[in-house]
């Protein structure tokens, strides 16, 4: 993992964006091919950030499901009889408290986009299968996230955008030197 996070480091160090998203230490699913992603892209950011100009690596993000939608959707599959297990189901999508909540982005106006993209991959189409319809939007119909790095300041504001309130940097502006 020691050479995995630094290679991955390096990477980001080739051209430092201002954000990093990854998985957080649930995985999303806990399966370990997101949980062990996310640990060596949550490491090799702060590597890349302890060695990056200023400029860059101001957000870390973990991408995340909402609680209240993970409760509505296995709440529905429960009362349909649907074998869909429950959050404590290994696979199964894990929800994070609302209030962790920093950047919900809703997705319905590309939501037909996005289900055509998750087909496109052969692993995800059995997964997508098994969903009821009507019930892939409480878990595809937004993309949220928790900031990780910085500590967010608890203002409990849910921003929209990633990249929101995070003002220009100097060389954005072509102000260099």
């Amino acid at each position: 993992m020691d050479e995995v996070a630094d290679r991955v480091a390096g990477l980001l160090l080739d051209d430092p964006p201002e954000l990093v998203v990854t998985f957080g230490p649930d995985g999303l699913t806990r399966h370990r091919y997101h949980v062990q992603p996310g640990e060596i892209g949550t490491e090799a950011f702060h590597r890349a950030r302890r060695r990056g100009p200023p400029s860059a690596f101001r957000r870390l993000y973990h991408v995340v499901q909402r609680r209240s939608a993970m409760d509505a959707y296995y709440g529905a599959a429960r009362r349909r009889g649907l074998p869909m297990g429950g959050p404590d189901t290994m696979m199964n999508p894990v929800g994070v408290p609302d209030a962790s909540i920093a950047v919900d982005v809703d997705v319905i106006p590309v939501y037909g986009r996005k289900l055509a993209a998750i087909r496109r991959h052969r692993s995800q189409i059995d997964e997508l299968d098994r969903i009821p319809s009507d019930l892939q939007p409480l878990h595809l119909a937004h993309e949220c996230f928790v900031q990780a790095w910085p500590e967010p300041a608890g203002s409990g504001h849910v921003r929209s955008d990633l990249f929101a309130d995070l003002a220009p940097a100097a060389t954005d502006l072509g102000m260099i030197g």
